[in-house]
């Protein structure tokens, strides 16, 4: 095959789910994600849940 007709597809990292996962992690990063929810209405509305679990480190006890 000529290297003109070869298709190159993106990689798994790049997909715009894991774009927005990385971004999720990068913003919350003193908390992690218990479980993500994502709900779909008919107008085209999605509504995303995420439980987030509290860090607390040694000298910031709450």
């Amino acid at each position: 095959m000529d290297e003109e007709t070869q298709t190159q597809t993106s990689p798994n990292f790049r997909t715009l789910t894991n774009v927005y996962d990385a971004l999720l992690e990068d913003l919350i990063t003193p908390s992690d994600i218990l479980s993500k929810n994502q709900s779909n209405k008919f107008n085209r509305m999605q509504n995303n849940i995420i439980d987030l679990k509290r860090i607390l480190n040694e000298n910031n006890q709450e």
